[in-house]
């Protein structure tokens, strides 16, 4: 829609004007004045600003998610070590399991007599028959603490949980000291030569300690165990 606007300037010389000559400031009060009702209401309210006002600043983004850190990973699990065992350094478990140290029927060829006193003579142990090379097996699980010879004799000594030791000789040791063996390892096997059995038959000797006092092994097998016979004459 247009308008028509009808401007009628009036201009009164003053003295010294000439004629039909326009003052300076009338013309720029006319000009406005037609600019300004000849411009869209929209168009002056964009140009009609504070000129004192600073230009418009950024708007700043504010996030409103802020990242979290990563939660920490769960503690894994302690994993065992690889690669075989050091024996030298596990510890045997406490068992009741006892076992005769050769396998199979055994003879009994001297039992165990004990001495009245520690200084006096006795069979601080039993005698098993056995011949050289035969397979000799720890009767309980324990630790190595002796495997080496004793008065030329080779002995094995095996440490339980339970603190008491069981000895085996004459042997050629299959075992180290500080390996740790379970019932029924082998441990050795009977040596050749002269031993405690003398000139005669090969055997095993036996025997079971606790402390200084000497103890009949036979009294760790249980019932069921092979039977033992002793020697007849």
């Amino acid at each position: 829609m247009s308008s028509s606007v009808d401007v009628r300037v009036e201009v009164r010389r003053g003295h010294g004007e000439h004629p039909g000559q326009v003052p300076l400031p009338i013309m720029s009060v006319a000009a406005s004045l037609l600019l300004a009702l000849a411009t869209p209401l929209g168009v002056v309210s964009l140009i009609d600003s504070d000129p004192g006002q600073s230009a418009p600043r950024k708007a700043e983004i504010t996030p409103t998610h802020r990242p979290q850190p990563w939660p920490s990973p769960p503690p894994s699990p302690a994993h065992p070590a690889m690669g075989p065992p050091n024996r030298a350094t596990k510890s045997p478990s406490v068992t009741n399991t006892w076992v005769v140290p050769i396998e199979g029927y055994v003879l009994i060829t001297r039992g165990f007599d004990p001495p009245a006193a520690t200084w006096l003579p006795g069979h601080r142990g039993v005698d098993l028959a056995a011949v050289t090379g035969t397979t000799v097996r720890a009767a309980g699980s324990g630790v190595i603490t002796w495997a080496s010879q004793i008065a030329g004799r080779g002995v094995v000594v095996v440490l339980h949980p339970d603190g008491r030791r069981t000895t085996y000789e004459p042997l050629n040791p299959a075992v180290a000291v500080g390996q740790v063996v379970i019932t029924g390892e082998v441990i050795g096997s009977i040596a050749p030569g002269t031993g405690h059995c003398g000139r005669g038959p090969r055997c095993l000797h036996w025997g079971l300690r606790r402390g200084q006092e000497y103890l009949n092994p036979m009294s760790v097998l249980r019932r069921g165990d092979p039977v033992l016979l002793p020697a007849t004459g």
